[in-house]
C-alpha cells in the first residue's frame, strides 16, 4: 500500500522518465534497426536490390528461423530460394524486413515502440486533463466522495511537467473556480477546493458565510439534504459572490452548512489558526496566493485551517464529473456522470 502511494504521489516523474528512456530506444532503433528495416522494404518493393542487400536480409532470415512458427515454414522456404536464385521478393515475402529478428533489435522495438504511446499519455495528463479522484467530502455537495473528475491543465497557464515553469499563460484564477492543487503542506498530495478569494482581496468569514471586498455572498435556500458519509442534516444553499459584472468571479454554486450550525463544531473555527485566520475578523489574501474553502463548509480542511494556496501549486480547474464510485458498484448516482463541475 504504501509502495502504491509512492508510485502515486510521483507518477508523473516516473512517467517522465520512462518517456525519456524510450526516447533514447526510438532514436537509437531509428538509426540501425528500423533505419536498415526500412530500408530494405524500400529496395526490395522497387526491385532495387543488390547482393548486398540480398545478403543483409539473409542473414535476418537466419536469425528469424531460431523463432520459426510453423505457419511461416513453407514461406520461409520459398523466401530463402528466390534469395538463393536472385529472384525478386515482394508481399508476404518480406516480413522479416518489416518486424524485428534479432534480440536487440527486439528490444529496441519494444522500448522505442511504447514511446509514442508514453508520450501521448504525458502530453495529456501534463497539458490537457488529469483524472482526480475526491477523496473526501469537503466539497458536498457539488462532489462526492468517490466522484471522478477530469482536471483542466490548461485553464490557468501550460506548465513544464515535474518542473512546474509556466511556459504558456492562459486563463486567470477566478471567484467561485473549483481548481485542484498541491496541498501547500505536502506538495506530493493533491487537495481540490473552491477559491473564494484572490491575491490582495479582503476576506471575512463568519458562521459559514463569506464577505470578499466588503461584499457579502448573497445566499439562497435551495433544500436540505443528509451528508453521504456523517448522516448529518445540511442546509443546501445556491451562493452567488456578488460583484456585478465583475468578470473575476465565474458564477453561481452550491454550498452547504449544517443544520444546527448554531451549536455544532463550526464553532471550532472560531479559534485562532497558524494562519492567524479567526472567524468574523478580516484577513487579506498575501500576492500569489488564494484562498479557498470547501464547499461542504462545516467539514473541510481548507485555507481556514492551513492557510494559503501559492500560485505556483496550481495543478487546474476541475471540470467534469467522469465516473463514480457509486455507480461502478451498483449503488446508484450513475447520473452524476457527465456533469460539469461549477
Amino acid at each position: 500500500m504504501i509502495i502504491l502511494q509512492k508510485l502515486m504521489e510521483n507518477f508523473e516523474l516516473l512517467l517522465t522518465v520512462l518517456v525519456l528512456i524510450c526516447l533514447v530506444f526510438y532514436i537509437l532503433d531509428g538509426r540501425k534497426y528500423r533505419k536498415e528495416r526500412n530500408y530494405l522494404l524500400k529496395v526490395f518493393s522497387k526491385e532495387k536490390e543488390t547482393d548486398e542487400d540480398r545478403n543483409k536480409y539473409s542473414r535476418r532470415l537466419l536469425e528469424a528461423e531460431k523463432s520459426l512458427k510453423p505457419k511461416h515454414r513453407e514461406l520461409f522456404q520459398a523466401v530463402n530460394m528466390k534469395i538463393n536464385n536472385r529472384n525478386h521478393l515482394s508481399g508476404q515475402e518480406l516480413i522479416w524486413a518489416s518486424q524485428p529478428v534479432y534480440k536487440d533489435e527486439k528490444l529496441f522495438e519494444f522500448f522505442g515502440g511504447m514511446f509514442w504511446i508514453l508520450f501521448i499519455v504525458l502530453f495529456v495528463r501534463s497539458f490537457l486533463w488529469e483524472p482526480f479522484k475526491i477523496p473526501s467530502s469537503s466539497m458536498e455537495p457539488t462532489l462526492q466522495k468517490g466522484d471522478f473528475i477530469l482536471t483542466q491543465k490548461y485553464a490557468y497557464g501550460v506548465k513544464l511537467p515535474v518542473l512546474g515553469w509556466k511556459i504558456l499563460p492562459l486563463g486567470g484564477v477566478k471567484r467561485g473556480d473549483v481548481f485542484v492543487f498541491r496541498y501547500p503542506n505536502n506538495p506530493k498530495l493533491h487537495y481540490i477546493k473552491r477559491v473564494i478569494a484572490l491575491p490582495g482581496d479582503k476576506v471575512v468569514f463568519n458562521n459559514g458565510k463569506v464577505i470578499v471586498n466588503g461584499q457579502k455572498a448573497v445566499l439562497q435556500l435551495t433544500g436540505k439534504r443528509n451528508g453521504y458519509e456523517d448522516n448529518l442534516l445540511y442546509k443546501v444553499y445556491e451562493e452567488e459572490f456578488n460583484y456585478g459584472d465583475d468578470k473575476s468571479v465565474s458564477g453561481k454554486h452550491l454550498m452547504e452548512l449544517s443544520d444546527n450550525i448554531e451549536n455544532k463544531h463550526i464553532n471550532s473555527y472560531n479559534t485562532p489558526m497558524h494562519t492567524g485566520f479567526i472567524d468574523g475578523v478580516e484577513i487579506q489574501v498575501p500576492e500569489g496566493h488564494y484562498f479557498a474553502m470547501g464547499d461542504n463548509r462545516d467539514s473541510s480542511s481548507d485555507s481556514r485551517m492551513w492557510g494559503f494556496v501559492p500560485a505556483k501549486n496550481l495543478v487546474g480547474k476541475a471540470s467534469y464529473i467522469w465516473l463514480n464510485s457509486d455507480c461502478v458498484s451498483f449503488k446508484g448516482n450513475c447520473k452524476r456522470i457527465g456533469r460539469r463541475v461549477k
